[in-house]
């Protein structure tokens, strides 16, 4: 009698069977299927974002910079350029790197920034750019047109990408591996704003 009710017992306390286990892993792997390509597309967005929004914090402290020191500063968006052009140092960034030197006196402002190296630079066409592009702000904070790089990016008030010419807000368009592009914009009047490109005109 004993052994019949301790078998009954084990009976009740009986684990899953291989067949539920299956069932189990096959959910768990149909879910991670769908979640970790999303999980991946939300990280490179995220990792973009944060770097355009680094970058354009930056930018502002340098105009803030320009002003206080009453001094040209210049902040130069660099890739693959030998040396890079407003750097006192001979670099080759082989990531894109923003440096930012005092104009006047040819010593860097700040610690340069190096980005992601699945973020690029890109062009008028949104090709990636390896060719240097830059903005200068005057001892009053106003962005200065140099003409110091031809590849300079401006924007018009509908988006477009035009070459720089003087008033129109100036642009630094950066892209992932996914070519989702998130830019920095520069007034005429050197305040700065980032933004996702499809919402972001000018200033």
């Amino acid at each position: 009698m004993k052994t019949v009710e301790m078998t009954a017992r084990l009976k009740s306390k009986a684990g899953v069977s291989l067949i539920e286990m299956m069932v189990v892993v096959a959910i768990i792997g149909i879910g991670s299927a769908f979640a970790i390509p999303e999980y991946v597309a939300w990280s490179s967005k995220a990792k973009l974002r944060d770097a355009t929004a680094l970058v354009a914090g930056d930018i502002r402290l340098a105009r803030v910079s320009a002003i206080n020191q009453g001094s040209n500063v210049t902040v130069t968006v660099c890739y693959l350029a030998s040396p890079c052009p407003g750097t006192t140092a001979n670099t080759t960034p082989n990531q894109v790197t923003v440096f930012f030197r005092n104009s006047t006196t040819g010593l860097d402002l700040m610690p340069y920034v190096t980005l992601n190296p699945l973020i690029a630079l890109t062009d008028a066409s949104n090709g990636v750019v390896t060719s240097p592009q830059d903005v200068r702000f005057s001892p009053v904070g106003i962005r200065q047109f140099t003409g110091t790089n031809a590849n300079n990016l401006c924007i018009a008030t509908t988006g477009a990408y035009t070459a720089c010419a003087g008033g129109n807000a100036q642009v630094f368009n950066f892209k992932n591996e996914r070519n989702l592009n998130y830019r920095v914009v520069i007034g005429p009047s050197g305040k700065s704003t980032w933004c996702y490109t499809a919402t972001c005109a000018g200033l």
